[in-house]
This record gives structure tokens, C-alpha cells and sequence, in this order.
């Protein structure tokens, strides 16, 4: 899919793989173009992992594709609660992608920059590089993605495999693709949302100092499986994007937690695990091709 609609994926659903779709055909051609796109999802999840509350993006984006395979694009992730609605997260990407045969491949760097209150699961992450491949091997197609994530004191390496088989109705005017994903890497950037749960609130001047043993999250594992149903629809320069998606995780998280009162002696340590559940969510997208 457009690259616009597989960072949105990327960045809400943990998604995998590019599609041998219209927009591969359109991308090789030999016209260059901008892409601008809404993007919604009722609640970001990344490898299975929701925030602590609901958490709803609106993403505009624009992204300008060259004909030589390259492409940059700017978005910004607004938080659309009642209760609070603010600009979460902003980044940049750039990469080159091209298709050979039935083979596509490609490179992507993004840049990230969070909303210093935010919430989300991955707001430890400053930027990231992804390499990433799909094959069409007859009916299916077979994706596969390696990515290093980088924060201010942690890398996190993880890999992407999916399959999935495109539908086309409507003169091939509609296209659904059932996709199946798996996610796996490492999970240190998961530390920060162990701080902000085992923080007790400040009362009386008191603050705490919570430390996390994260021992266990250099560990290379599973993360979760995914089932989705991306369903697009083409009417002259725009797409149409329906993608409703089940997330199972597996491989809880475990950390050893210690606070320090600012007036008092450390508690002792506990070891915490983190609670997993099956979570459903959706996106929408509207993509505009200039």
C-alpha cells in the first residue's frame, strides 16, 4: 500500500508488509507525486501493547514520491479525547522503495518527536530504520521486516513476518487483503510505561524516585500475532482505507521495581509482570493523489 497508509499501519498496528497493489504499478511509473492523507485509528496499539486509557490518533500527512523510488513525508499525530486533545507526536521519513519482478524492497528512516506528556507505548522511541521486503509468491504474498528503534539510552531490535492475499471486486475498483503478522524483537522501550504505573502520586511534597530493572525486556521473543482485514477502494485519485485489526500478544514483560520516597528509605524490590489481553481496534484513511 501507499507509503502514507503503511506508516499509519506501521505506527498503529505494528503492521507488516507492503502490497503488490495498484500503488506498487503507480509508484514505478514514471511520473513523480504527492500523496496527502487523513489517517484515524480509535486506539493506538503497537506489537499488541494499547496505552493505558483509550488512546485515538487523527494523522494528517503528506508525503512526495519520486520516480526514481524515493520518498519523504511529514505528519502530525493529533490526540483526539474528549478530555484531552493535544499534538502528540510529529515525525519525518524518508526511504527508497522499488519493485523488481515480484520482488519489492526498500529502506525507511523516520524521525520522531513526542508530546513531553504523552502517554503512548512508545514514546521513548527518537527514531528508527527499517529494511523491508515482499514477494509475491504466487496467490500470496509474503512480507519481512528487520527495524532497529532508538531512544536516548536504549536500542530495541525486532522483525516483521506476514502473508497476505489481495481480493479485487468491482472491476478492481475495491481490493481486500486478510493479513496475518507476527511481531518479535526486544522490548526496552516498554520501560517508561512501567515508571508511569508504579509512580505514586505526589501528596505533601513527597516526590518518588521509581526505578525499573528491565533484564528481561533485552530479551529476543515473540511479541504478538495479528489479524487484519484491510479493505481499500480506488475512485479516480483517492483510496478509501477501512483496516480493522485483532491483536493477540504473547510474552508478558517483567521488570523489578523499586521507589524511593524523596523523605524516605527505598522499598524493596519487586518483580512485576505485565498484563496482556486481546485487544481489537480500527483505522481509516483517505489518501488524495496529486
Amino acid at each position: 500500500m501507499r507509503t502514507s497508509l503503511i506508516l499509519a499501519c506501521c505506527l498503529v498496528v505494528g503492521h507488516s508488509a507492503l502490497s503488490q497493489s495498484k500503488e506498487i504499478a503507480s509508484r514505478d511509473s514514471a511520473y513523480s507525486y504527492l500523496s496527502a492523507s487523513l489517517d484515524f485509528v480509535n486506539n493506538y496499539v503497537y506489537v499488541g501493547r494499547p496505552s493505558r486509557t483509550t488512546f485515538p490518533y487523527l494523522t494528517p500527512a503528506l508525503t512526495w514520491y519520486h520516480k526514481s523510488g524515493a520518498y519523504f513525508g511529514a505528519s502530525t499525530s493529533i490526540l483526539t479525547k474528549s478530555s484531552n486533545t493535544q499534538v502528540d507526536l510529529s515525525y519525518l521519513t524518508a526511504g527508497y522503495m522499488r519493485s523488481f519482478g515480484n520482488f519489492e524492497g526498500g529502506v525507511e528512516l523516520n524521525k520522531y518527536w513526542y508530546n513531553k506528556n504523552s502517554s503512548n507505548p512508545k514514546s521513548e522511541v527518537n527514531s528508527d530504520i527499517t529494511i523491508s521486503g515482499v514477494y509475491a509468491a504466487g496467490p500470496v504474498n509474503i512480507g519481512a521486516s528487520a527495524f532497529a528503534m532508538f531512544s536516548k539510552k536504549n536500542t530495541d531490535w525486532g522483525t516483521t513476518l506476514s502473508v497476505d492475499h489481495s481480493f479485487y471486486l468491482l472491476e478492481e475498483s475495491l481490493e481486500i487483503a486478510p493479513t496475518l503478522t507476527m511481531n518479535a524483537g526486544t522490548s526496552k522501550f516498554y520501560g517508561k510505561n512501567f515508571l508511569r504505573k508504579f509512580t505514586p502520586p505526589n501528596q505533601n511534597g513527597i516526590t518518588y524516585d521509581v526505578t525499573a530493572d528491565l533484564s528481561d525486556a533485552s530479551r529476543f521473543k515473540i511479541l504478538d500475532y495479528e489479524l487484519s482485514i484491510p479493505v481499500s477502494y480506488y475512485f479516480n485519485k483517492f483510496t478509501f482505507s477501512f483496516t480493522p485489526t485483532w491483536a493477540f500478544p504473547v510474552n508478558p514483560a517483567t521488570a523489578v521495581i523499586q521507589v524511593t520516597p524523596s523523605t524516605g528509605v527505598p522499598s524493596r524490590p519487586r518483580q512485576v509482570t505485565e498484563t496482556l489481553n486481546n485487544v481489537f481496534f480500527f483505522a481509516l484513511d483517505l489518501t488524495y493523489d496529486f
